[in-house]
């Protein structure tokens, strides 16, 4: 089956990775979004680092006259996917235009709805109550149809919390650091001394891991705690409240460390310079000689500076990615051997 998947901005090449290694083929690699097959679309459910995939309906570079194209390749799309997720009675519709001014979203928004409406014999409803999500991508030089291949986007995890929990960060992306941080490593021992709602823990269960974490923050405690007992089946998870510049873990405990670093506009910080400073030197206290690191952040100098003064032979890398509208920074330092 011919799928896209759409993907953080700046980590297309980790997701193409991951991909390639669940089997799929003829994958091609653009900014957010990648085509590929797969002869079992099942396979497509345990993904860790992509945010959606669709079925591809039509890919063209024109706009006038797409619609009039669908009347066929929306019925057909559709069979293909009552062949795994059964009855659709409702659909929604949702629409991106991105440095395009030739189009009217409103117009083309009315015109798919009146054709699910007519041509398809479905209800056009919300997204959440929707069997099935038609997307609509329209940019400058690029327009893709799709139809969401499972009922949720594959970001949407069943473990994550609904509550507003301050910072929190999408699965997909810290996914996407572990298996940075990683490799094909399994059965390390990873710990996250901002570990917040536990986003980092739970994606690195995924990866085989074993997690531990800190916060200052009691209530990020609580949350991580309960998603890694409930979800996981951890009976006792080892997540305390601590200060991440100085913890009670043991030196030379773990081999892996990630983080996502207090934000500019998420947590009021005194001093970054002395935040970072501090928390890395206790991360080099805990983690072993042979070790990885994987953070996200705003200040990507700054925090190089102190890894290459507390961890001298690690090679670091570092990469921008685009996320709600903001362009963090993202750390992998790493001595594994090969």
């Amino acid at each position: 089956m011919k799928l896209f998947a759409a993907v953080t901005k700046g980590l297309e090449d980790i997701s193409a990775i991951e991909l390639a290694e669940v089997g799929a083929t003829n994958i091609e690699v653009l900014q957010k979004y990648i085509f590929f097959e797969v002869e079992d679309v099942n396979i497509c459910s345990t993904l860790r680092t992509i945010d959606d995939i669709f079925v591809r309906i039509k890919r063209t570079g024109y706009y006038d006259t797409f619609i009039n194209d669908l009347e066929k390749a929306l019925p057909e799309a559709i069979d293909q996917l009552k062949s795994f997720r059964g009855e659709i009675k409702k659909a929604s519709v949702t629409i991106s235009v991105y440095k395009n001014q030739k189009v009217d979203k409103k117009d083309i928004e009315e015109l798919i709805k009146a054709q699910v409406e007519k041509n398809l014999g479905l209800l056009v409803s919300r997204d959440d109550e929707a069997d099935i999500n038609i997307r609509i991508i329209i940019e400058e030089n690029n327009l893709i149809v799709g139809i969401r291949l499972f009922q949720r986007p594959l970001k949407d995890r069943n473990y994550a919390i609904r509550e507003n929990y301050m910072g929190s960060l999408r699965p997909t992306i810290a996914a996407s650091i572990i298996k940075m941080v990683v490799g094909n490593r399994k059965d390390l021992e990873m710990v996250d001394n901002f570990c917040g709602s536990g986003t980092f823990l739970a994606e690195s269960t995924f990866f085989g891991q074993k997690p531990h974490g800190g916060d200052i923050n009691e209530s990020g405690v609580k949350v991580s705690t309960n998603t890694l007992k409930t979800f996981f089946n951890i009976n006792k998870p080892e997540v305390f409240v601590q200060d991440a510049t100085s913890t009670d873990w043991k030196d030379n405990q773990f081999d892996i460390a990630t983080s996502n670093y207090p934000w500019d506009s998420q947590v009021e910080v005194e001093s970054f310079s002395d935040l970072y400073e501090l928390s890395i030197r206790e991360y080099a206290r805990i983690l072993k000689p042979e070790s990885a690191l994987g953070f996200i952040l705003t200040k990507p100098d700054l925090m190089t500076k102190f890894i290459k003064k507390y961890f001298p032979n690690h090679k670091i890398q570092q990469r921008q990615i685009g996320y709600l509208g903001q362009t963090p920074w993202i750390i992998v330092a790493s001595n594994f051997p090969n």
